[in-house]
């Protein structure tokens, strides 16, 4: 394949290249532009294929007016890593259809994978300037997150909007107890003014909540009984038609009960 060109109103994709070898395809244009955005190769890419596994030489690409480098190998074993910088995150996640990546702004930092049939890992080390997540609108985000053998371990996820809003959360959350038998959820979140209507965002089905909650919540526990305590006020709050007011509440859940310390 020596040249390919694909046009779609203003949006196109144009690669070009030549084989080397029987197994090496080496890509000296690669150039697109999709809805605003614009992307280029800055040097040549090399594809390498040996049986089943496709190989990726380390590559950068100009994204708008910043880059993405890297190297990826995809096959039985799987594995990559991508350093970003200067790019609308947008760009990325337009593509992926989960409610919990409705995430714009400037990106920078790395991200890498290892997967195979057995265990997946995936490592997240970025930041994020002026964007919005779930409509919300942040001045900074940060995400430092190491996902391995079904276990989330955050060391980092924050979002910050001048003084007027703050959220940081950490600990640990396992996705299913499968491997092992009860594995332990410890989470922590602090948070500032957080706008409540983020909660139904994230589950559209629940009521609907309005005001702003400034507090604690810690999780524990497992999978099969989660515990919480928090410590909690909210700012005009609206729970599904109801105007309730400011709110102002400590308490915990704990073996099917909740304990109010004071409302």
């Amino acid at each position: 394949v020596e040249n390919c060109h694909f046009k779609s109103g203003d949006d196109y994709l144009l690669i070009s290249g030549s084989w080397l070898s029987k197994n090496k395809y080496k890509i000296d244009r690669l150039q697109s532009a999709y809805q605003d955005n614009y992307l280029v190769n800055s040097k040549p890419i090399f594809v390498n294929y040996q049986d089943t596994t496709v190989s990726i030489e380390p590559f950068e690409i100009h994204i708008n007016d910043g880059i993405l480098d890297g190297i990826l190998t995809i096959g039985s074993f799987s594995e990559g890593r991508f350093k970003m910088s200067n790019f609308d995150a947008k760009v990325i996640t337009q593509f992926i259809d989960s409610k919990y990546l409705d995430l714009s702004g400037i990106i920078f930092g790395e991200l890498g994978f290892s997967s195979s049939n057995e265990d997946q890992t995936y490592d997240i080390d970025i930041s994020l300037k002026k964007g919005t997540y779930l409509t919300e609108p942040y001045d900074q985000m940060n995400l430092a997150i190491l996902l391995k053998s079904g276990v989330m371990y955050i060391d980092d996820i924050s979002m910050t909007r001048d003084t007027s809003m703050g959220f940081q959360l950490s600990g640990i959350l396992p996705f299913s107890n499968s491997r092992e038998n009860k594995r332990t959820v410890s989470l922590y979140t602090t948070f500032k003014d957080l706008a409540m209507p983020m909660i139904h965002n994230l589950i559209p089905n629940f009521y609907n909540l309005e005001g702003l909650a400034t507090g604690t919540l810690k999780i524990f526990g497992t999978l099969d009984q989660t515990n919480f305590d928090f410590n909690a006020e909210v700012k005009e709050a609206v729970f599904d038609r109801i105007f309730i007011g400011d709110i102002d509440s400590k308490g915990a859940y704990f073996s099917n009960r909740l304990d109010i310390n004071y409302a």
